[in-house]
């Protein structure tokens, strides 16, 4: 499965400029409609929308920059140094893959949850 991720994550890294200006922006309209004092700012209709944009593009852009950087399976001709390390270093891969699954099922619970409730108060 980890080498899975490590083929979608080479093959999406073009997505990697999108995803840090999404996060760029997202934050900083969240920034400026807590702490700006224009009409934009004082009616928070977009707090939750930049709130999520930011949440999901930061999971997106922690998915492109640590999983191209999957070692691949070591081989019988590898010394066992190598193929223990290989291995150590696959398990701490396949921890952050779990890591990046929850989190996502959180996020998305949560996503759903606020915009339920953004629904209903801008309804």
């Amino acid at each position: 499965m980890v080498d899975r991720l490590r083929a979608i994550a080479l093959k999406t890294q073009w997505l990697k400029p999108f995803t840090n200006i999404l996060v760029l922006a997202s934050f900083f309209l969240f920034i400026y409609v807590i702490f700006g004092e224009t009409s934009i700012a004082a009616d928070d209709l977009y707090l939750i929308p930049s709130l999520l944009i930011f949440i999901w593009s930061l999971l997106c852009c922690s998915f492109l920059y640590t999983f191209p950087y999957v070692p691949i399976k070591s081989t019988k001709a590898d010394g066992l140094i190598k193929q223990i390390k290989t291995q150590i270093i696959r398990g701490y891969y396949y921890l952050l893959m779990l890591i990046a699954v929850l989190a996502s099922l959180a996020v998305l619970l949560v996503s759903i949850r606020i915009i339920s409730i953004w629904v209903r108060s801008y309804n």
